[in-house]
């Protein structure tokens, strides 16, 4: 990795590690292909990635935070990271999410594989993790991890990153 693009990576990890407050680390692994309506293989590819992030995001939100807030535009502090499948290995998405410690995280856990059980994209591999149960610096380790194949892994169609400053 060349040296600007190393420290993109490292500012933008220190910038979601400063300004979020993200306390749950999630791998979901996607399909590689699904049935279509018409008997054919719909092959996945970073839009449809993206596509099932936005899905998870709002539905995760609506399981967590209830219908009403929901309705009224309120969606969980989310960060999407789209890794592709290279060779063998399958799409799959790193999420960091600003749980609230309203819901434990052990009931926040069933409630997020329960909604990936109702997307025809995910895969039976689903992690999630606390990030303050992660070795070393937490949140910004995390968000270094999730940006291992640069800073265009970041979907920012399928995050909800609100009261954020650049600069």
């Amino acid at each position: 990795m060349r040296y600007l693009e190393h420290k993109n990576r490292e500012i933008l990890a220190d910038w979601l590690f400063t300004s979020g407050q993200f306390n749950v680390f999630a791998t979901v692994t996607l399909k590689q292909a699904v049935c279509g309506r018409d008997g054919g293989l719909q092959f996945n590819s970073k839009e449809r990635c993206s596509g099932t992030a936005c899905l998870l995001r709002d539905w995760v939100s609506k399981e967590v935070i209830g219908q009403r807030r929901y309705r009224h535009g309120e969606r969980l502090e989310w960060a999407t990271f789209i890794e592709s499948g290279f060779g063998d290995k399958r799409f799959h998405l790193h999420l960091m999410i600003n749980k609230s410690d309203e819901i434990p995280h052990e009931e926040f856990e069933q409630k997020f594989r329960d909604v990936c059980d109702q997307s025809i994209w995910v895969y039976r591999q689903i992690d999630i993790q606390e990030i303050r149960d992660i070795k070393g610096n937490g949140r910004r380790a995390v968000a270094f991890y999730s940006l291992k194949e640069g800073i265009d892994a970041l979907d920012l169609r399928s995050s909800s990153l609100r009261n954020h400053q650049i600069g």
